[in-house]
Parts: C-alpha cells; structure tokens; sequence
C-alpha cells in the first residue's frame, strides 16, 4: 500500500502567474476562438506542479517527488535500515524588505530525520502532527525508534 502526501505547491507568485494565463486565455477563447487555447495551455503546469511524499509500507521506501500535470519524478529511497527516526524542531526567519519597511517573521517547523547506515536522510518537513503521523507509519513498518523535540 503507497500513502501519497501532497507537501507544497509553486510559490504564490507562480500560481497567480497560472491565474492569470488561464483567465487571459478564456477571455480570448470567448472573443477571437481557439487562440486562447495556447494561454491555457500554458497556465496548467503552473496550477498543476506539486510536491510530496509517497511512502509504500510494503516495501519499506519513500520516495520525495513533484509531480506536473500528474507525472511524479522522485527516486525510491530504501528505509528498511532504519535504525531511529528524529523529529527536529527548526526555527525559520523570514525576511522581506520593501522600501524602506522591513519585516522579520519567525516561526517554527517539524522535519522528520531517518537514520539509515549512519547517514542522516530529512524525509518530511511541516506542521508537528503530519510529521508525528509520517514516523509513525514508518516505525511501525520498520520497527525504528522515533526521538521527538519537544512540541
């Protein structure tokens, strides 16, 4: 069984980019035909690429892709040698500066670390309980000890 997560999207100012292509585009189709055609064509990859995380328990590999217009690319990565799985908290800035106006915005997100041959993989990263529930489907597959930070 393959669990498919979906974990992030095109950077807003590409999928309003896509928006805009696909409202040019019906508005041409609805004055001039089929020329529009061409901006619709172009506004799918935008509304349409994704990233995430499949996870196939049988197995016992994951595999992070993106996927456009449903095609996922991503290679498999084996975690039957997993040994721990680490949850880290990570604090993040974010800076943005217009003008002169300035602003800093810190907030905290969750990664999801495995431990296979003594290397560090992140599999996941979000919100603490997505990455909760990521390690515990695959610690109950792979019998991998789960350390936590503190939430």
């Amino acid at each position: 069984m393959i669990s498919n997560y979906k974990t992030g999207k095109l950077p807003p100012n590409f999928m309003m980019l896509g928006i805009l292509f696909l409202f040019i585009g019906i508005v041409i189709i609805l004055d001039e035909g089929l020329a529009g055609i061409m901006f619709i064509l172009l506004a799918l990859p935008f509304l349409l690429t994704h990233s995430g995380l499949s996870i196939d328990l049988e197995k016992q590999q994951i595999r992070k892709f993106t996927s456009l217009l449903g095609i996922k690319f991503g290679s498999w990565i084996d975690v039957s040698g997993t040994s721990k799985l680490l949850i880290g908290k990570i604090r993040q800035n974010k800076g943005m500066a217009v003008l002169s106006i300035s602003r800093n915005e810190i907030s905290f997100t969750y990664k999801l670390y495995a431990i296979i041959d003594n290397r560090r993989c992140e599999i996941v990263s979000g919100n603490y309980d997505f990455v909760k529930d990521v390690a515990k489907q695959i610690s109950d597959r792979t019998g991998a000890q789960i350390k936590s930070a503190e939430k």
